[in-house]
């Protein structure tokens, strides 16, 4: 049976305790700089994949953000 795509949206598959801006991990950086990298990584390297993780992190913020103004709204007037 296929998984059903998610809508993202406040009340069906997100919620008001979910992060809004996702944190950016060691692991996560780490894991990204090996993968690309290997053991060619520099203090540069390590600048601009940081770089390139947040900014992927706030396009999802943004997109997430942009996909619920209406309900964000709506519930900060209650």
């Amino acid at each position: 049976m296929p998984v059903a795509e998610r809508e993202w949206k406040l009340g069906k598959d997100v919620y008001e305790e979910d992060n809004i801006l996702d944190p950016i991990t060691f692991k996560e950086l780490i894991d990204t700089l090996h993968a690309n990298y290997g053991n060619n990584i520099t203090v540069e390297k390590v600048y601009a994949e940081f770089m390139s993780i947040k900014s992927m992190h706030f396009d999802d913020a943004l997109f997430l953000l942009r996909n619920n103004m209406d309900e964000i709204i709506e519930r900060a007037k209650r």
